[in-house]
């Protein structure tokens, strides 16, 4: 292994230790990029990432490598007043989270826990969040009065697909989070048995790979960050990767965004999540000791993109698309048992239809929709929909689908 870059590296580690498939093993890449990028700081923008999986997909023991790194804060979960408490003692006592993430990674292990809490809860979460991601962040208090903090800091979040659920009511309020999911393919019981023999064999020696697998991560950040710590250059990015790159961050924010009450609103910009997928990039680039970003960083990039969509506006997405060189007309019940929506998804059509993505096609009976030709063309010049490790493929199950 003495001639491998770290990422490939990191990459074998998860491979051995964790038995992923290979439609999982792009964790590896994901969390290495996003770690580095986040305590190296000629990186510009903060890179937080949901890591999302039903209970049992190895999503902790994949961060648990990284729980032990100095430069990070890890915590089980996080209430509503943890990251800004709102103490009114003595400011240096003042027990905020946030006082000691400023160059570091905060990791929840589980953020699933929020998602059933009370809905004002989960609100005040996320807005604190969302206040604190640009470094800075104050909050008022009657009796502590006004405290501010200054904090550049990363996330990384595991939880399952109910996070889904908060984001497709708050999306319009600004998404943060970039979104890694595990398991997306059918697996036959099979499979599942022999994913169960490796666990019950790792289980045997577990408290002795595990010290290996810390051992190779470690190792392999901290020779990414000495590197670049020691000659703070970023890699180049050809124009056309580039190119790729700016279309993607504008269909993610053009199909993430969600109507308020089910009426349509002007999407986000994207100037956000275009500079955290290219920082993503990069920061693959430099952990596989390149300086010229490469096709296999912009996959990891499609990979990306295609996971933070939630998982019905995925399908959604898919669906209008198609399989041939023609986008379909699709009524919106086909759309729904496409999509498999447990709700009407008239509203997110409306949204699309006023942004511009789809056309609306009244028809005597019910109203369908088409993809827009321009944003086709947009999904193919980015590649979003050619076959590669970013979407997930229907295999034998027809249930699972897309």
């Amino acid at each position: 292994m003495q001639n491998l870059s770290p990422l490939q590296r990191v990459r074998q580690a998860y491979t051995e230790y964790l038995a992923l498939s290979a439609d999982d093993i792009p964790i590896a890449d994901v969390l290495l990029s996003t770690y580095i990028s986040n305590i190296v700081p000629i990186f510009p923008e903060r890179q937080w990432l949901y890591d999302i999986g039903a209970p049992g997909t190895s999503k902790t023991e994949g961060l648990r490598p990284f729980y032990s790194y100095p430069k990070t804060k890890g915590v089980s979960s996080i209430t509503e007043n943890g990251l800004l408490s709102g103490y009114s003692g003595d400011a240096n006592d003042d027990p905020s989270l946030i006082r000691d993430l400023d160059g570091k990674v905060l990791m929840i292990k589980d953020m699933s826990g929020i998602m059933c809490d009370n809905k004002n809860k989960q609100i005040k979460i996320q807005g604190d969040l969302r206040d604190a991601f640009d470094g800075e962040c104050s909050k008022s208090s009657g009796q502590a009065g006004l405290r501010s903090y200054k904090a550049r800091f990363g996330v990384i979040a595991a939880t399952t697909n109910a996070i889904d659920v908060f984001n497709e009511e708050n999306q319009q309020l600004g998404e943060r989070f970039l979104s890694f999911r595990h398991y997306r393919q059918y697996h036959a019981p099979e499979a599942v048995f022999l994913f169960y023999d490796h666990v019950f064999e790792k289980s045997k020696t577990k408290d002795i790979w595990r010290a290996k697998f810390q051992e190779t991560i470690h190792t392999a950040i901290n020779e990414v960050y000495n590197k670049l710590i020691a000659n703070p250059q970023l890699p180049v990015v050809p124009g056309p990767l580039l190119e790729q790159v700016k279309i993607m961050a504008y269909i993610l924010s053009q199909f993430r965004t969600t109507p308020i009450h089910g009426v349509p609103v002007d999407a986000e910009v994207g100037t956000r999540v275009l500079q955290q997928l290219m920082d993503e990039a990069m920061s693959r680039c430099v952990c596989d000791n390149r300086m010229v970003v490469d096709e296999s960083d912009i996959a990891i990039v499609r990979r990306i993109v295609i996971d933070t969509l939630p998982i019905v506006r995925r399908r959604i997405l898919m669906s209008l698309y198609g399989k041939g060189t023609e986008s379909p007309v699709l009524s919106t019940k086909t759309i729904e048992k496409i999509s498999r929506a447990t709700s009407s998804v008239l509203p997110t059509m409306h949204q699309y239809h006023y942004l511009q993505l789809v056309q609306e096609i009244n028809n005597q009976q019910e109203v369908s929709y088409k993809l827009n030709a321009n944003i086709r063309a947009l999904i193919d010049k980015a590649g979003l929909m050619a076959p590669g490790i970013h979407l997930p493929t229907l295999l034998i199950n027809p249930v699972k689908g897309v």
